[in-house]
């Protein structure tokens, strides 16, 4: 019988923490999960509880209302894992502020509080923030949970070369999809003969999108649209994107939506793409690349963290010269090859990779001993293998 397990993201991704929830408890895993106003709890499955701790997260307040607000949900959330018998706790997001040392006390009670500690690693270091201080904080914060989660195999070496965690601590459980369309669209070629490309989650620095705006310039070659989707927490960044975006010369065209996207218009979003781009300046994996093989979209990356991995001749193009001029040459080669991407074997891709079938790989780590490091060490050689 599977143990029980509480689910902490404070909020992260509410598709992520949505899907990863219903895969454990598809696998037979009673899952409590602590939720947020933006977790999508209808899309729940019935057999999942939910604590709703935390409140709003409108970017829009003032700072003294955030900083009311994060701290009142973590004295919430602390009184409820004191007062709540010790089980599986599994942070699956990012920590409750962007500081790393705050991060680290944040772990510290975790670890306290659990009976059993797993930490989702989505980053090794968090972005834009690659700082020499971050990392000594970190290689503490990695040693501190039972298992430490990662998506790839990737990171998994890094951790044990780069930042000498032990073997046994690192289980590579791959990034996972939620259900396929019913029913997905064919693709059409653009009526005006663009290139519709499409930048899909929250904006950020290290998401290149202002190298993707410069390619836009001096490139006669053919008519390109961008589309941009996705809000930004940084002013100064949001201000430079729209003067680049303001400044794309004709023909090209580029749009920029900030608003909330529902899960109902996602479909329709990367459907009407012609590839998802990926011109990303550093990451180690990325939810979004296999967003796109859910709907059947052939993707452009830059090759960067695990990209090269994932992205086959069958589902789009890696770029290695990671310049705007390198982009350029990448939409050459993509518009060569538009015709060639079956959006069906795209699909058959990312059915793979559902998440009740990524999970699986963690249900043993919720319920081992301190004693059984031997065995966990040859179920993941084992799984990795395989």
């Amino acid at each position: 019988m599977n143990r029980p397990v509480l689910l902490v993201s404070h909020g992260f991704q509410p598709n992520y923490e949505k899907a990863f929830a219903n895969g454990l408890a598809r696998n037979g895993v009673p899952v409590t999960m602590v939720t947020s106003r933006r977790s999508l709890v209808k899309e729940l499955d019935s057999g999942i509880r939910t604590v709703p701790l935390r409140g709003s997260q409108d970017p829009q307040r003032s700072r003294s209302r955030k900083a009311w607000g994060l701290l009142a949900y973590t004295a919430r959330l602390y009184a409820f894992l004191a007062m709540c018998p010790r089980r599986a706790l599994h942070l699956t997001g990012m920590f409750i502020t962007a500081s790393v040392p705050l991060g680290l006390l944040e772990i510290l009670g975790y670890r306290v509080l659990s009976r059993r500690l797993l930490l989702t690693v989505h980053n090794l270091l968090p972005h834009d923030q690659h700082t020499w201080l971050n990392k000594q904080i970190m290689r503490l914060v990695y040693r501190i949970p039972d298992r430490l989660v990662v998506h790839t195999e990737k990171m998994r070496e890094t951790l044990l070369t780069e930042w000498a965690i032990q073997p046994h601590k690192v289980v590579v459980m791959e990034h996972g999809v939620d259900t396929l369309p019913e029913h997905p669209q064919p693709w059409q070629p653009d009526a005006e003969g663009r290139l519709r490309l499409l930048m899909f989650g929250a904006v950020s620095r290290y998401k290149g999108i202002d190298i993707a705006l410069e390619a836009l310039d001096d490139f006669p070659d053919f008519p390109v649209a961008l589309s941009i989707v996705g809000a930004c927490k940084d002013s100064r960044l949001a201000a430079e994107l729209d003067k680049l975006v303001a400044e794309v010369p004709a023909p090209h065209r580029a749009a920029w939506s900030r608003d909330y996207v529902e899960e109902c218009a996602v479909q329709g979003i990367f459907e009407s793409a012609d590839a998802v781009l990926l011109p990303y300046r550093h990451i180690d994996q990325s939810g979004v690349l296999l967003t796109a093989y859910r709907f059947g979209i052939p993707v452009l990356a830059f090759d960067v963290g695990s990209f090269a991995h994932y992205v086959t001749p069958e589902t789009g193009i890696v770029v290695s010269e990671r310049t705007a001029t390198g982009l350029q040459h990448g939409m050459r080669m993509l518009r060569e090859r538009l015709g060639q991407f079956d959006r069906e074997k795209v699909r058959d891709i990312a059915r793979h990779h559902l998440w009740e079938n990524t999970v699986g790989v963690l249900l043993p780590h919720y319920s081992l001993g301190a004693d059984a490091s031997v065995s966990a060490t040859r179920t993941d050689t084992d799984l990795i293998r395989h």
